[in-house]
């Protein structure tokens, strides 16, 4: 059941990624939103003093990623609680319990890490140290 409902989740987040890149892939939508961006910033643009480094938005579509495995973690470790309080003593389940949230620990684990490597090659190896005033 839980792994219905979560598949029909990312799956409809994939979908719903990939149409959204198809339609600003077709010219008569760009030229939309080009319309209605020139119509909310104006010739002289949103205002930002310095332009956008395109790692910024790397770094962020990143976080956002694993920001997106942290509630799948937050989701399994909630499922296994509740396989665990209503096992009533059921073996069984409670072994069921006990993997999916020893797995949903481990993930967590992975996921921090990554961050940190993340964290780490974005500021010292690639901007060799320069701080982020965004990001932090």
């Amino acid at each position: 059941m839980f792994k219905k409902i979560f598949l029909t989740f990312l799956f409809g987040i994939l979908l719903l990624g990939n149409t959204s890149f198809c339609l600003a892939q077709n010219t008569d939508a760009a030229n939309e939103i080009d319309k209605q961006l020139q119509a909310a910033a104006g010739e002289k643009g949103a205002g930002f003093d310095e332009p956008v480094d395109p790692r910024d938005g790397i770094f962020l579509i990143i976080r956002y990623a694993l920001g997106m495995l942290g509630f799948v973690f937050l989701l399994l470790a909630l499922y296994a609680g509740f396989l665990w309080m209503t096992a009533g003593g059921d073996e069984g389940n409670i072994e069921k319990a006990k993997s999916i949230l020893t797995a949903a620990v481990i993930g967590l684990i992975i996921i921090l890490l990554s961050y940190s490597i993340t964290l780490f090659v974005f500021k010292v190896v690639l901007l060799e140290g320069a701080p982020f005033r965004r990001w932090e």
